[in-house]
């Protein structure tokens, strides 16, 4: 038993497989589906294809799809508006142009060819 302050000692084994499971549990998809995902993707980006080697895959889904997590334990998504997995850089950066493209692609279009040219 567990004295009042101290901390409790969880093995690395037993941490990393509640974060695999409960992973998938937020998701809505099964390991399964996962390693297929990362099958048919060549265990490689989505977009940049960069290959993962050490680095984990990053589920990228529809944000629009599914209302936001309420609590512990609620799924992050319904599981059917995933996309596709993306390397860590990829999916901070589509998060970035989902919300922000529309005013860049204004932004630019704004621009001259050369800033200070008319100055």
């Amino acid at each position: 038993m567990r004295r009042r302050g101290q901390k409790r000692v969880v093995k690395p084994e037993d941490k990393a497989r509640w974060n695999r499971t409960h992973k998938f549990v937020r998701f809505g998809i099964s390991e399964e589906r996962f390693n297929q995902m990362l099958e048919a993707q060549g265990h490689a980006c989505a977009m940049c294809r960069k290959p993962f080697g050490d680095e984990r895959p990053q589920l990228d889904h529809d944000h629009a799809c599914c209302p936001p997590a309420q609590g512990k334990g609620r799924a992050k998504t319904c599981g059917k508006c995933i996309r596709g997995l993306l390397c860590f850089r990829c999916n901070t950066a589509l998060g970035y142009i989902e919300r922000y493209g529309l005013q860049a692609v204004s932004y630019l279009a704004g621009v001259p060819d050369r800033i200070g040219a008319d100055l």
